[in-house]
């Protein structure tokens, strides 16, 4: 703090303004001699006003001034002091270092942490934005265990992200679990076309994967351009990882864009989920042993994309015993699963069946 107000003192003397700065409770911190004032005592409540600034700018700190004078209207003056509050208000502790910062930003334990990052981190490029890789160990706790598993992600993963290229690594817990997760910034592309990020999650997944031996998974949040999203960010990605478990989902790279349908039946009620299921199974109970050995069969034929030779061979059953459960599902049903339409509405079944726990996990894989 000394050295910000050595500074402010500095800009003042040298803009030939007089103003001081006060903490939130009003107690002046340093304000020149001739003003009548020193340190520790209260603003008063006629002949100073405080300097407006933006909303958001430094709650911690108050910049005042006496009223009617040059500095009061100044828009240099202002501009300066603009400058000067953000440094104090998003400057890290000395000693901290920034992936403390970011774990603070990920946790939300620390205050302004995604604003100070802000300040700390470079200037995005144009046409690229952030992005949050979260990775976790399947069964992982908050044992002893768990720690260093953590510890041997994020090892890997600083070393593939070293934070001297303007990437930052961290370690962070949301409940009992532990995390870790890396911030990049990739190109900006479409929904369509998240390659970049997921190129990263792959070879942080692979890495992890060969030198740890661990069962790791990885999410990669949306893309985003200010650091202060960071929180909500992984709040993202650890819903990315829970989905994964709930739907069953056998790939170990989770991507934002790529889990709109999972992410769209989680967020509706269970009474439209399961009318869902009524209309499209004509009322058919989906937890029968002989309706899941057909949602079986039908699954791993949506997966193969439609093709009833392919899932004959994954099934290690006759194309004829495809080619008849797919039939008598469309008698059940009035479903014509070869068709695209219908194929939808059924594969949007299976996931809703899967989400809900009330369908065998083995017997209706879903990818």
């Amino acid at each position: 703090m000394d050295r910000f107000l050595s500074e402010f003192k500095r800009i003042t003397e040298e803009a030939g303004f007089r103003a001081g700065i006060a903490d939130k409770t009003g107690t002046v911190l340093y304000c020149p001699e001739e003003t009548g004032l020193s340190q520790g005592d209260a603003i008063p409540a006629e002949g100073f006003a405080e300097i407006d600034l933006e909303p958001g700018q430094g709650e911690e700190y108050i910049i005042f001034a006496p009223r009617g004078t040059d500095t009061y209207s100044s828009d240099t003056a202002l501009s300066a002091l603009k400058l000067l509050r953000t440094c104090l208000t998003t400057a890290r502790p000395e000693g901290i270092s920034v992936s403390v910062i970011f774990a603070g930003a990920l946790e939300g334990s620390i205050p302004n942490a995604g604003k100070q990052l802000e300040h700390i981190l470079p200037e995005l490029e144009s046409g690229t934005e952030y992005r949050l890789l979260t990775a976790c160990c399947t069964g992982e706790d908050a044992g002893d265990t768990g720690k260093d598993q953590l510890k041997q992600i994020g090892e890997v993963a600083a070393e593939l992200f070293p934070e001297d290229h303007g990437y930052i690594t961290a370690v962070f817990k949301n409940g009992a679990k532990g995390y870790v997760s890396t911030l990049i910034r990739t190109p900006v592309k479409s929904e369509e076309d998240v390659s970049p990020a997921e190129g990263y999650a792959m070879q942080l997944l692979d890495t992890a994967i060969a030198e740890t031996m661990l069962d790791v998974r990885v999410a990669v949040s949306g893309g985003f351009t200010y650091p202060e999203r960071i929180g909500k960010m992984a709040l993202q990605t650890l819903e990315m990882l829970r989905l994964g478990e709930k739907f069953g989902i056998r790939s170990r790279c989770l991507v934002y864009e790529k889990l709109g349908l999972e992410r769209l039946i989680s967020s509706a009620s269970e009474e439209d989920r399961l009318e869902y299921l009524r209309s499209v199974l004509g009322g058919q109970q989906w937890t029968d042993k002989s309706m899941q050995e057909l949602l079986n069969t039908v699954s791993v034929f949506l997966q193969c994309n439609q093709n009833s030779s392919i899932t004959a061979k994954r099934m290690y059953v006759h194309r004829n015993t495809v080619n008849n459960r797919i039939e008598k599902f469309g008698k059940l049903t009035g479903l014509d699963c070869t068709s695209f339409t219908d194929g939808v509405r059924v594969r949007i079944a299976l996931l809703i069946i899967r989400y809900m726990g009330q369908g065998d996990a083995e017997d209706a894989p879903v990818d």
